[in-house]
């Protein structure tokens, strides 16, 4: 039954996207004022009312770098590439994994982030100010059993967002 749930919550998410993706083609501002408003009446007090006020005047501000970045993706990526990555984002790891989170930090009574940061390897000859890859050496690899296990697990904590950071490879530098 919870899958039948999920489903058509997901279902009713993407046909709301799909409204909403139309009132922004039609006025980008007041579609994505429109967007801030139906997200906050439907998840509520899963952010502080603040944070939706700042959404709003980044969405009021065509200077503002957040809302240019937003806009080139509307404009910039094909329009079932944006409604799929809102529907993974926006309904899987933003509402219902945050509210799986959440129930489980409770439930473990242990911190679990929203987002799981990856790197698979150490393997890396950039020497990139900031990073600590390069200062342990290229012998420190996850295995497939080892990020597939972290992933499995997270996945069942309710973290839906993973990103896996990729190096170059070491090797002869030039």
């Amino acid at each position: 039954m919870a899958d039948f749930t999920h489903m058509a919550a997901r279902l009713a998410f993407s046909k709301g996207i799909d409204i909403m993706l139309h009132k922004v083609n039609k006025d980008r501002t007041q579609g994505m004022l429109d967007l801030v408003d139906v997200v906050q009446k439907y998840v509520g007090d899963m952010f502080a009312p603040e944070k939706y006020d700042l959404i709003r005047s980044m969405i009021k501000d065509p200077n503002d770098k957040w809302n240019q970045y937003v806009n080139r993706l509307i404009d910039e990526l094909d329009p079932n590439v944006l409604k799929m990555t809102l529907l993974n984002l926006g309904f899987e790891a933003m509402f219902h994994g945050t509210k799986t989170i959440r129930a489980n930090r409770v439930k473990y009574d242990c911190n679990i982030p929203w987002l799981i940061l990856m790197d698979p390897t150490s393997a890396c000859n950039l020497h990139c100010v900031g990073c600590w890859a390069a200062e342990y050496g290229n012998r420190l690899n996850l295995s497939f059993e080892d990020l597939d296990r972290v992933v499995t697990q997270g996945k069942e904590l309710g973290n839906l967002s993973v990103h896996v950071h990729r190096r170059r490879a070491a090797g002869p530098q030039g």
